[in-house]
């Protein structure tokens, strides 16, 4: 099996949970990197001198982490599902061709 091939049908698993489950993966996924990068930052940077000065910045970035994780989640989906599409329709092709080479 091709690597193409093994991607679309790993796609083709994820649409069967839905959209929203894709979205809310991808969403956790983003908002855990960029707290992960928010919290490294503060230790580099030595801004961080205790638990209470992440957790009072914690509202600015949970609207940042709402702003910006939602939407590529929301477009990610959409992305995945056009390459999904144009795939199917790329194949119906390849196999339409083959049949008309038999005749």
């Amino acid at each position: 099996m091709y690597n193409r091939e093994h991607k679309y049908l790993y796609w083709r698993e994820e649409r069967k949970k839905g959209k929203w489950h894709y979205i809310v993966k991808s969403f956790l996924m983003i908002c855990c990197a960029l707290l992960m990068g928010n919290v490294i930052g503060l230790f580099v940077f030595g801004e961080l001198q205790t638990v209470k000065d992440m957790m009072v910045q914690l509202p600015a970035d949970l609207l940042i982490m709402i702003l910006v994780g939602f939407p590529i989640s929301v477009i990610g989906w959409y992305h995945e599902e056009s390459k999904f599409f144009r795939a199917l329709k790329r194949r119906d092709k390849k196999f339409k061709a083959r049949l008309e080479r038999r005749k």
